[in-house]
């Protein structure tokens, strides 16, 4: 073993002189930026968060804005919660999703006990959204693991078609699923993770009584990943706030 590691320095301090012959020290400067910027990868989410209020709490609350969401309660819609003896609907999500994520994934997600809504207008979907109640789930975008409380969800993988946007399609799918939870499940707190440049989901969530809590998120360099958390409503029950891991290195 001390051998190998011998060798790959030896190898590795030969480059580097051959470098600083050919392109002097500048060359190694840049050769070193460049390698970093191969390396180098990040993501830094918002952790937003609500309670259990009612829609009609929540419009009462709001001023001439939630006029358009008022309107919007006059559409008929119709509240699904997807099941795996759901195909044909199944068929229809993985044909709308906008991330392209294959029904197979989806299928193990039903399994693993994630739940699936979808509000339905004229037998077509307008909206969907995943739920996780489980107390111990893996977040996969960012790739770790969060631990919620008894009360608390976690919200994701939510979408609404083009043409329905706007129409407060998506605010009544999320007030269905707060009366399920509540009444079901027992939950009555409700999290979920949005991009920083993400205006448009903010601006939705914000406008229904979602508030930043927190941030969430990892920066990588050379196979070594810096995890945060910070926020004290944000996961308060996930004890891994700041942690490095070890990533699998990239070949090139």
């Amino acid at each position: 073993m001390e051998s190998t590691e011998g060798n790959k320095v030896a190898h590795i301090f030969k480059r580097a002189l051959r470098v600083l012959r050919t392109e002097g020290p500048r060359g190694i400067v840049q050769r070193f930026k460049d390698r970093a910027r191969m390396h180098f990868s990040q993501i830094h989410l918002l952790v937003l968060a609500s309670s259990s209020d009612s829609l009609s709490d929540v419009l009462a609350r709001q001023d001439k804005r939630a006029q358009a969401l008022k309107r919007a309660l006059a559409t008929p819609l119709e509240f699904k919660q997807v099941l795996l003896t759901d195909d044909q609907v199944i068929d229809e999500l993985t044909e709308l999703d906008p991330w392209k994520v294959p029904k197979p994934f989806t299928l193990d997600k039903l399994r693993e006990g994630w739940l699936c809504f979808a509000a339905k207008k004229d037998d077509r979907i307008l909206a969907s959204a995943w739920v996780g109640v489980n107390c111990d789930f893996k977040e996969d975008f960012l790739d770790r693991y969060f631990t919620l409380g008894p009360e608390e969800a976690f919200y994701w993988r939510g979408f609404c078609v083009p043409d329905s946007r706007g129409r407060g399609i998506m605010p009544r799918l999320i007030f269905h699923i707060f009366e399920h939870l509540k009444r079901e499940h027992g939950k009555t707190h409700h999290l979920t993770v949005v991009r920083g440049t993400n205006l448009t989901v903010q601006h939705t969530l914000t406008k229904i009584g979602w508030q930043v809590v927190g941030r969430a998120g990892f920066i990588e360099m050379f196979s070594v990943r810096f995890h945060y958390l910070w926020g004290r409503e944000a996961f308060k029950e996930t004890r891994r706030r700041i942690f490095l891991q070890r990533t699998k290195q990239l070949s090139h």
